[in-house]
């Protein structure tokens, strides 16, 4: 079992790595005139726009 649960275990570089691609994503998503009504109903689209105005 313990072998099993290693296996499924992410890398912790990795999943930094899929964090900051999703955000990469966040953010474009926000940029884009064709979403932007869409985006504003939705909370992380302000987390984005608060990160992206820090520079985080």
């Amino acid at each position: 079992m313990f072998k099993a649960y290693e296996l499924r275990k992410l890398d912790p570089h990795q999943e930094k790595s899929t964090t900051v691609e999703a955000q990469g994503e966040m953010c474009s998503r926000h940029m884009s005139r064709k979403n932007l009504t869409h985006a504003k109903r939705n909370s992380l689209w302000w987390e984005c726009m608060g990160k992206c105005a820090r520079g985080v």
